[in-house]
């Protein structure tokens, strides 16, 4: 009997440990959780490398400059289609052309409309110097295209230098 007491008194003392080992995992599982937030919590507020402050964020939109505001495309259109007669010895003797011109700036729109006497006369001597062969091609007509909004927008420079046509638009071409 006394051997079983003592085996009784073992098994306490066994019962009486295993309370110590659980506290002894929770503690130890609430520290590693703790510490593990703690971390997360760093991370997040960008001290090992995570996002950037709020404060960053914020000042990186209110540096940005507003964004332009949309260009609002206009078309000019010469008042009549230019007509002009070519070199003779031609496949065509008479050129007539429509043209419109493309425009962002009210400015460079108002140019064109006051200076249009002045555009349509040395269109008029641009085109008489063409040759219909030439005339006949899609290159020849975008190399006409190019000749033309550059001497619009010479024009145009002479009032506003930083403004400028940005494109010009065949609406009739007729070679007879």
């Amino acid at each position: 009997m006394a051997e079983q007491s003592k085996e009784n008194l073992d098994l306490g003392k066994e019962k009486e440990k295993k309370p110590l080992n659980i506290m002894l995992v929770v503690v130890i599982v609430l520290i590693v959780l703790v510490l593990g937030m703690g971390g997360a919590l760093l991370y997040m507020l960008g001290v090992f490398g995570g996002k950037p402050h709020v404060a960053t964020q914020e000042a990186a939109h209110a540096e940005a400059p507003p964004p332009p505001p949309p260009k609002i495309p206009t078309y000019v259109a010469l008042d009549k289609d230019l007509i002009v007669n070519l070199p003779a010895g031609g496949e065509a003797r008479l050129f007539q052309i429509g043209i419109s011109i493309l425009v962002y700036d009210p400015q460079v729109e108002a140019a064109i409309k006051k200076h249009m006497p002045m555009l349509r006369n040395n269109i008029n001597l641009l085109l008489a110097g063409q040759d219909a062969v030439t005339l006949k091609k899609p290159e020849g007509k975008l190399a006409l295209q190019t000749q033309i909004l550059a001497e619009i927008n010479k024009v145009v420079k002479t009032q506003l230098p930083e403004a400028a046509a940005e494109q010009v638009f065949f609406t009739s071409f007729i070679l007879q």
